[in-house]
């Protein structure tokens, strides 16, 4: 086997809501992510023994739970198509929020129209970088969604959460020919370490099982024997090489969302702004503290909070529509205001909206710098506005 190295610009995405929770199946190509980062950190916990045998040593560890924590980021970008089509990097928000209604438009809600959304979904999630670096995890939550708009700049969406499995494939070779329906696939001697449970793979005499390639169901380290989901659907040479499958992607073509042309409504004003952020705390989170557990076995809905931030320039006049002294004066009331930012131009299928029907704006310092404009940072705390779920939602229209 040739050395490999892989290399960034080779990387393609996956991501798809799980059927069951934690349970690995393939990937489409229409599963296909556009996502700028994926930042993936597995865990496995090794507890020290504190038995005393009369050395300071360390002697034995006690394994303990499995998991680890992953972050994205991705374009605010509307399918540009179909106003009814969700966006590429649909399936994150749906997940976060847990409702994507299409009947109108595309919108990510709390409530699907009637009653506040209990339940949670998972994700299985993949990194793919040319023929030998594949990763998967399974079981994966939403703990974080941030959506971030700044003048003249992309206009991006930022999620994190954590998940329960992790599956890999560094690629290697077999060692010896397989028969058709094989299940079980020798490898060289040392060289298993490469390939972990949950990994889908592909021959690279072009064995792929049809485009659904392999689940490898389990691994033995000792024998450097990796066993397969279903049989090998052909007679495989010996030293055929072992590789991830990457399908192929389909993807829309339509641009990123950009920071010009933008707009703020609060209290129903149209106002300038220089950056705006949301940030929502789903309150989902993954359950392992059952002693059969050796992950997150299943998710629970905790509390959610969605806050925020408004920059703008501290104008004060007497057209409304450039009065941001007046929202920050009103804060000393207490009240709550509605808040809409857009991002894009006002254009069907070429815009996001987010709403939030029901916002407490903190009071704030005004900054003065020496020789430069006056600026306001206003934070805010959104808060149920007539029915559960309805404190934030997202439409691209």
């Amino acid at each position: 086997m040739a050395t490999i190295l892989p290399t960034g610009v080779e990387t393609k995405f996956f991501a798809k809501a799980e059927s069951t929770y934690n349970a690995n199946s393939g990937f489409a190509g229409t599963d296909a992510v556009p996502l700028n980062s994926l930042e993936i950190t597995p865990t496995y916990e090794f507890h020290p023994s504190k038995e005393q045998v009369g050395s300071a040593s360390l002697q034995r560890e006690i394994a303990g739970l499995k998991g680890g924590t992953w972050s994205a980021q991705f374009y605010a970008k509307p399918n540009g198509t179909t106003v009814t089509v969700a966006p590429d990097a649909g399936v994150f928000l749906k997940a976060a929020f847990g409702n994507e209604d299409t009947s109108g438009d595309v919108t990510y809600r709390m409530h699907d129209g009637s009653n506040e959304v209990n339940t949670t979904t998972s994700l299985q999630i993949a990194r793919h970088t040319g023929n030998a670096l594949y990763e998967c995890v399974n079981g994966a939550w939403i703990e974080q969604c941030d959506i971030e708009l700044v003048g003249n700049a992309e206009v991006v969406i930022n999620v994190s959460g954590g998940f329960a499995s992790y599956g890999w494939c560094y690629g290697g070779q077999m060692s010896g020919g397989h028969s058709t329906s094989d299940t079980t696939i020798q490898m060289y001697s040392g060289t298993s370490e490469r390939i972990g449970v949950n990994a889908r793979i592909q021959f690279s005499d072009g064995d792929d099982n049809s485009g659904a390639g392999y689940h490898v169901t389990a691994v033995d380290n000792t024998t450097d024997i990796i066993t397969l989901s279903p049989g090998i659907s052909g007679n495989i040479g010996a030293d055929t090489f072992i590789q991830p499958l990457t399908p192929a992607q389909t993807l829309t073509t339509n641009n990123p969302l950009g920071g010009v042309g933008c707009g703020l409504s609060i209290g129903g004003t149209a106002l300038g702004l220089i950056s705006f952020k949301v940030s929502y705390k789903t309150g989902i989170h993954g359950l392992s503290a059952e002693a059969n557990a050796t992950a997150a076995n299943r998710l629970s809905r905790g509390a959610r909070e969605v806050t925020g931030e408004i920059n703008s320039y501290f104008l004060t006049s007497e057209t409304a529509t450039e009065d941001i002294s007046r929202i920050l004066g009103g804060a000393w009331n207490g009240a709550t205001l509605a808040l809409i930012a857009r991002a894009g131009a006002d254009t069907t299928k070429e815009r996001m909206k987010v709403n939030i029907p029901s916002a407490r704006l903190s009071v704030a310092p005004i900054s003065l710098p020496e020789t430069e404009e006056a600026t306001v940072n206003l934070s805010f705390v959104a808060r149920q506005s007539a029915t559960a779920g309805d404190e934030l939602s997202i439409d691209f229209d």
